[in-house]
């Protein structure tokens, strides 16, 4: 079985139900596999499996509305951006959740996501901290570490935000200190976070701070609102 929903239309099994008055109680279990589509041309799509129960009330004029919840158990989103030329896959944390109290367009979403299998360098992402360092500061930040990229869903699935953030679970000591002293600043600003992001994945890894504008241009495709 696949439950498709995306922010036009509503699919079960790809059956339309019209022309009658219809009430269901459905409970979807992991057997099944629904589709949460954002843009249908760009193919920018959540695919993946869980559990929820939700009730579906369609009359036969055409009213349509959804109530109840979906908890995802796994799942990927091919995230897409500049107008779908790029497309990369985060894996959904477990545990997320989609919530219809009516209109099928404008469930709230509630949603984790993790950009895996990134290992890069710091000694760009770093460099205004560690220009004079100690020696063993520069070897250290020009070591590959592991890179946490994650992005979080939220708002509706009409209209969803899509915020990021970036960790660092191998640091330590003072290396660790600069990288959250930098990240402390770009949580600031989002446009300069989310060129570090573009950065991690079109190119797998930072980009410097002073051209960061002219190497990807605009990114306020990342961020969508």
């Amino acid at each position: 079985k696949v439950y498709e929903f995306s922010s036009d239309s509503v699919k079960f099994e790809g059956t339309k139900l019209e022309g009658v008055d219809v009430e269901m109680n459905l409970t979807i279990t992991q057997d099944a596999k629904i589709n949460i589509i954002f843009d249908e041309n760009t193919n920018d799509i959540i695919k993946g499996t869980g559990n929820g129960n939700m009730r579906v009330v369609m009359s036969r004029k055409g009213d349509f509305n959804i109530f109840g919840d979906y908890i995802i158990e796994e799942g990927e989103y091919l995230f897409t951006y500049f107008g779908g030329i790029i497309s990369k896959p985060f894996t959904v944390k477990k545990g997320g959740q989609i919530t219809w109290t009516g209109d099928p367009i404008n469930a709230n979403i509630n949603l984790e996501a993790n950009y895996e299998k990134l290992r890069t360098p710091l000694n760009v992402f770093l460099a205004e901290y560690i220009f004079g360092s100690t020696n063993a500061n520069l070897t250290d930040a020009k070591q590959r570490t592991d890179i946490d990229l994650k992005m979080f869903l939220t708002g509706t699935l009409y209209k969803p935000q899509v915020d990021f953030d970036i960790q660092f679970p191998e640091l330590q000591g003072e290396l660790k200190t600069l990288a959250d002293s930098k990240m402390r600043i770009l949580r600031e600003n989002e446009a300069d976070l989310n060129e570090q992001v573009a950065g991690l994945i079109m190119f797998g890894s930072f980009l410097p701070s002073t051209t960061l504008g002219s190497t990807v241009g605009s990114t306020t495709g990342l961020a969508r609102t």
